[in-house]
């Protein structure tokens, strides 16, 4: 029985992603799931570890970061936070909620020595999503913009539609003088940088 559940429990440890939980082992050896969690804690002293979602980052990225954080140690830092409205865009993913509880990773030792990418649960290729924007900042948040299913977020749609609103935010939630912040997505382009320069006080650019 302790062979049998230590076969199962170890066959995981070079092959990320296929990380079974006590209660699967469980139901495949017909086995109640205490005594398999006993034999894994007593007889194996395993630890679990939980897996957690990420985005993976290429080293192209990684690159890139690093140089910008090196060029830029830190842009904001010669200005006043309570000046600031950041604009974020994220993806809401429709996939099925990982279970912290019960998805974990059991391995000998220290969690710092488990191979990261057996602790990392990928998302779905193209999964579906709902892509939302909103600006916040110190004196609040403004309203939350849902972009059309299919829609291109691109330079266009970003100077038309979400910029209008969220600098009406800004005027509305800061003092003027306020600083526009985004990020460097492609939508954030020489048309999106001019538009923001024209209809805003300040701002931080896109290379920034």
């Amino acid at each position: 029985m302790i062979e049998q559940v230590g076969e199962l429990i170890c066959s995981q440890k070079n092959q990320p992603g296929t990380s079974t939980s006590t209660r699967k082992i469980a139901e495949q050896l017909n086995f109640h799931r205490s005594s398999v969690q006993r034999i894994v804690k007593r007889d194996l002293q395993l630890s679990a570890f939980r897996r957690v979602p990420a985005h993976i980052i290429s080293e192209s990225v990684k690159q890139k970061r690093h140089e910008r954080s090196k060029k830029h140690p830190s842009p904001a830092s010669e200005f006043r936070e309570e000046s600031l409205f950041l604009l974020m865009k994220n993806n809401f993913y429709l996939n099925y909620p990982v279970n912290h509880q019960n998805d974990s990773v059991w391995s000998a030792g220290k969690k710092q020595d488990v191979d990261k990418r057996r602790l990392v649960v990928e998302r779905t290729k193209f999964a579906k999503h709902v892509l939302v924007s909103a600006g916040v900042c110190y004196g609040g948040k403004g309203r939350l913009h849902f972009i059309p299913d299919k829609a291109k977020v691109n330079g266009k749609l970003y100077c038309e539609i979400l910029l209008p609103r969220l600098v009406e935010y800004c005027k509305s939630l800061l003092p003027p003088g306020f600083i526009f912040q985004q990020d460097g997505a492609p939508a954030h382009t020489k048309l999106a940088q001019n538009w923001i320069a024209t209809n805003c006080s300040d701002f931080i650019g896109k290379d920034e």
